[in-house]
């Protein structure tokens, strides 16, 4: 079935049903669009001007959470994304994973859970992990090409033009 029934109940509370739809309620399936590649949403999401969009801070530009994700919104409304489970390392820092899957193509990227000079935070508060966990989208939807040119020191995806002429004389 695609929508399950789930009973839950907390501590000498009546039972709460609800129901929840399962992924394949939920997301197209890979099968669903098979002219869909990784390379077709890379040459479609690569080419987004993200420049009036993108912030800077400290000295260097970034794409906002909100701004990324209304941008990849536009072309692929059906994606969705997820968190995996964070790693904690022995110095007590903390690394996220982030997974965003569009047309049942997936990408998952890693972020320390880092302070605003960029530097790891030991023991990281509650406000210090959901903070990087929105860093860490916008990174893995970089993965899909938006934004990516921002990750090459670039403002516009105009910009790539010149290095990949460069490259080739």
């Amino acid at each position: 079935s695609q929508v399950k029934t789930i009973e839950r109940s907390l501590r000498g509370s009546p039972r709460i049903h609800f129901q929840v739809k399962t992924r394949s309620a939920i997301m197209p399936k890979k099968e669903q669009y098979p002219n869909i590649t990784y390379g077709a949403i890379w040459k479609n999401l690569s080419q987004v001007d993200c420049s009036e969009n993108a912030k800077s801070k400290n000295g260097l530009t970034y794409l906002a959470w909100n701004e990324a994700w209304a941008l990849l919104m536009e072309h692929y409304p059906e994606s969705s994304f997820a968190y995996l489970d964070n790693e904690v390392y022995p110095d007590g820092s903390v690394s996220v994973v982030c997974q965003v899957e569009i047309h049942g193509l997936t990408r998952r990227m890693w972020l320390p859970v880092m302070n605003y000079a960029n530097k790891t935070i030991p023991n990281p508060s509650s406000r210090d992990i959901s903070d990087n966990k929105m860093r860490c989208l916008v990174k893995t939807i970089g993965l899909f090409g938006l934004g990516f040119h921002i990750y090459r020191g670039q403002s516009q995806p105009e910009d790539m033009i010149d290095d990949v002429i460069a490259e080739q004389v």
